[in-house]
């Protein structure tokens, strides 16, 4: 079985020639008359042919109009609905044949043989139409369908890809503009501790001191505190023997004997008056001599008596300048 019936006027054949061969180039299988086999009928050569072809390729011209084979056969495609119509000279309405005019034809008027030509093309689509079977067809509108969504995705995934590679291409310049940002930000802060050292070396500033706790400042003015209760009784222990001492250098120059220290000591009054009946001789070298440390006794002593009387006010004092001193603020 053939492809292709090509009808033509015998008087058009070096015009049909290029389109002949064209359409074989392009891989079909055309049957043109050109040789009858011997002992055959050429209407039953013909009309076997046109029944056993796949289409029939008409050639329309100024002469193919006029014949009655071309217009027979092209009447026989058109009820087999396989008939593809083609110009090869402009031809108007009333010189169509009846019932011919109405198929679309493909304008070969200008072609030149060139395989791109738009008219060519359309001629080559309604050939390849008509020619392949119908399940082929479907076979090859399936594939078409599947090559057009392979495509789709083919070039969605393409799109994915140039945005992915786009987005790594900004993600690795931010990267980079950030290293830079921090390779900066440590130079810095190289550069501030170096000049923080050299002004405190130059500065040479004591290192900050450290915050005494509260706890620790309560124990301290409890030491504190302790300490100077127990000075104040030192003293005053020292103010008993001071005072019996006084009496007694009183009694010694007075010319009374020594009384014994009795078991409680009283304090004497700080100016004892002496008995006008007696007099007073010439002391002694030993009284002479003992004079002096009697006088500075006695200012020692003075100075005990006040300690003694006012030690509560003393304490005080010394507590609330201490607390004054770890109450203040401490710099850091």
């Amino acid at each position: 079985m053939t492809d292709i019936f090509l009808s033509y006027s015998s008087l058009d054949r070096d015009r049909v020639r290029p389109v002949r061969d064209a359409l074989v180039a392009a891989g079909f299988d055309v049957f043109w008359d050109q040789a009858v086999p011997a002992g055959t009928d050429w209407d039953t050569w013909i009309r076997r042919n046109l029944g056993e072809a796949r289409c029939a390729v008409v050639a329309w011209s100024v002469h193919s109009v006029t014949s009655d084979n071309v217009r027979h056969e092209a009447t026989i495609a058109r009820q087999q609905d396989r008939l593809v119509p083609l110009l090869i000279d402009a031809l108007g309405v009333d010189r169509f044949p009846m019932g011919l005019y109405a198929t679309q034809a493909a304008n070969l008027t200008a072609w030149s043989g060139g395989t791109d030509d738009p008219e060519w093309l359309k001629l080559l689509a309604a050939v390849q139409a008509k020619a392949t079977p119908r399940f082929v067809r479907h076979m090859m509108d399936a594939l078409d369908a599947e090559l057009v969504s392979e495509r789709a995705r083919r070039e969605t995934a393409e799109r994915r890809d140039r945005t992915l590679r786009d987005q790594i291409v900004k993600e690795a310049q931010q990267s980079q503009e950030l290293r830079r940002e921090l390779a900066e930000a440590r130079e810095e802060a190289a550069e501030l501790k170096a000049r923080l050292e050299a002004a405190l070396a130059q500065a040479q500033l004591p290192p900050p001191p450290t915050p005494v706790p509260r706890d620790a400042r309560l124990a301290e003015l409890s030491d504190a505190y302790r300490k100077v209760d127990a000075e104040r009784s030192e003293l005053a222990s020292r103010l008993d023997v001071a005072e019996r001492t006084v009496a007694e250098l009183h009694q010694r120059l007075a010319g009374k004997p020594t009384p014994v220290a009795p078991a409680a000591p009283a304090r004497p009054a700080p100016q004892a008056a002496r008995p006008a009946a007696v007099e007073l001789s010439e002391p002694s070298a030993d009284e002479a001599a003992a004079a002096p440390r009697i006088s500075t006794t006695t200012v020692s002593l003075k100075g005990a008596v006040w300690l003694e009387r006012h030690w509560v006010w003393v304490v005080a004092a010394v507590a609330v300048f201490i607390i004054a001193i770890f109450s203040l603020p401490s710099s850091r």
